[in-house]
């Protein structure tokens, strides 16, 4: 029987940063109150919820900034203990969530959240299959576009699940943070895909157009 998702979770708010499901979140804990979050999460679930700050967070970062409430939660893998007291781990995004009332904002926060569902197509769909080679495409055309020469995006794979193929480009797509933050909140994963491929095209289309333009506007002859 599986266990119920916890009713309550530790929260580590970040700036800049929005975390999906299905993804990996490399960390490094270096602050001494989430230090003793890890220590202190690690012999409960071993969960930690990501949530993004809202914008002015520098004003209170070391107090409690408003933070957005839909986040993502992960489970903590090799986590390593430096001897300093410091601590490195590897977050693994299982469930959307939704953050209801802070229970505890001292010395780092404790929130009631509540699993958020997603929905997501069927991956023998041949629309999915479609769309997979269609975000591949014009993402590995963006990187090469600015990169210069051909690049691969090692991250992306046809191979990979859809939900996840498109929630690795919200991810690591240079765009703006509340941009991923309402890509996050979509509960449709197709939605989101068809979101992401749009814009991943029309960012490769405004920067041919670009390269065009430096070159005078004159299409290369042909041989």
């Amino acid at each position: 029987m599986t266990a119920p998702f916890p009713a309550r979770l530790p929260i580590f708010p970040l700036p800049e940063l929005v975390f999906f499901p299905r993804t990996v979140l490399p960390l490094h804990i270096f602050e001494p109150r989430y230090r003793q979050m890890i220590a202190e999460a690690l012999p409960a679930e071993r969960m930690l919820g990501i949530v993004l700050l809202k914008p002015g967070w520098r004003e209170d970062y070391f107090g409690s900034p408003d933070t957005y409430t839909v986040g993502c939660a992960g489970t903590m893998e090799d986590v390593v203990r430096l001897p300093d007291g410091r601590y490195t781990l590897r977050l693994a995004g299982c469930q959307k969530i939704e953050i209801g009332r802070y229970v505890r904002t001292e010395p780092y926060r404790i929130a009631e959240v509540r699993p958020l569902d997603e929905r997501e197509p069927d991956e023998a769909d041949q629309e999915v299959q479609t769309e997979k080679v269609r975000l591949l495409a014009a993402y590995t055309s963006l990187l090469t576009a600015e990169a210069g020469r051909a690049a691969t995006p090692f991250t992306l794979d046809t191979a990979l699940a859809f939900p996840l193929l498109v929630n690795l480009a919200c991810m690591h797509l240079g765009i703006e943070i509340d941009e991923k933050q309402r890509l996050l909140e979509l509960h449709d994963v197709a939605e989101r895909g068809r979101r992401i491929i749009a814009r991943l095209e029309d960012a490769l289309e405004r920067r041919l157009r670009r390269q065009w333009m430096r070159g005078g506007g004159r299409d290369e002859p042909v041989n």
